[in-house]
């Protein structure tokens, strides 16, 4: 009995990934054009990504898994493949921080790793 070729699976994803560094300011996070996001943004889960973030777990309890298409929005940011409500939620923070870098509203410490965020980006990967 002759063995028959099995069908190789179909390729899901993408075909190259790599990772890099960008300022916040340099996403797109406007949703109005459709060209960025999964689904719809939820103002709901910013809120709970900011009050985490500012409770010092950004990297710790909450994971960041910012994913960035190659392509750009017609002002030239970065649009966004996943991760939408974690680069609103940075935004936010980082407005804060500006208005007082030496404490967060509760009065603790600045985190580093947001510190290191607003200073230099976010380490995301690209699609």
């Amino acid at each position: 009995m002759a063995s028959q070729a099995q069908p190789q699976p179909r390729r899901i994803g993408p075909d190259f990934l790599r990772f890099g560094v960008f300022k916040l300011e340099q996403i797109c996070i406007n949703t109005e054009d459709n060209h960025t996001g999964w689904r719809d943004l939820s103002q709901e889960r910013v809120k709970e990504l900011v009050d985490a973030f500012l409770r010092g777990e950004f990297g710790m309890s909450c994971s960041c898994e910012v994913q960035l298409l190659e392509a750009q929005s017609s002002d030239g940011k970065n649009l966004v493949d996943d991760g939408l409500a974690t680069v609103n939620a940075l935004l936010q923070c980082k407005e804060v921080w500006k208005s007082d870098p030496d404490s967060t509203p509760c009065g603790n410490a600045w985190p580093i790793s947001l510190i290191d965020i607003f200073k230099g980006g976010l380490m995301v990967k690209e699609v």
